[in-house]
């Protein structure tokens, strides 16, 4: 589940907050292009892994997290 990097707070973008009120983001390298990205969800029984995106290039990921 922690397989992936934390992405700060203020980097989340405001579609995951907006749609999934997401409180923490990790972002995976699949390979040199692709991304995935997923949040931890506490039930309070145990921890679930949501996968939010899957994104094929490095364009997309860089245009939803507004970096091009």
């Amino acid at each position: 589940m922690f397989a992936g990097q934390p992405v700060q707070r203020k980097k989340f973008p405001k579609c995951y907050i907006d749609k999934h009120e997401i409180r923490n983001l990790y972002v995976l390298n699949l390979d040199s292009s692709r991304r995935l990205t997923y949040t931890l969800l506490f039930d309070g029984v145990g921890v679930s892994v949501n996968i939010l995106e899957i994104f094929l290039s490095h364009k997309e990921y860089e245009k939803r997290f507004g970096y091009g």
